[in-house]
């Protein structure tokens, strides 16, 4: 959510207000993906690709810790967040 939606940005700012009140006013839950979490990460520059598709499911905790501690959840305590994908099946 971060990295690539600027989310936690966008949440200090206000940008996001209008979609998180209207997300709690019709009980709408936002459904993150795994992508959300800034794309894939190399380890070291000799990595093969295999590290970062294993390592891949790593970037959605960057997102729920970036979610639990942002002022988003303060502001809007109501507000529900699915995480997608996390390479289970």
């Amino acid at each position: 959510m971060p990295h690539t939606l600027q989310l936690i940005r966008a949440a200090k700012s206000g940008g996001w207000d209008p979609i998180f009140a209207a997300c709690i006013e019709d009980d709408l839950v936002i459904c993150i993906h795994i992508g959300t979490g800034g794309g894939f990460r190399f380890p070291s520059d000799d990595s093969p690709l295999d590290v970062a598709i294993t390592t891949m499911n790593i970037t959605i905790a960057d997102v729920a810790a970036d979610l639990l501690f942002s002022s988003a959840l303060r502001k809007f305590p109501k507000l529900k967040f699915a995480l997608s994908e996390g390479y289970m099946g």
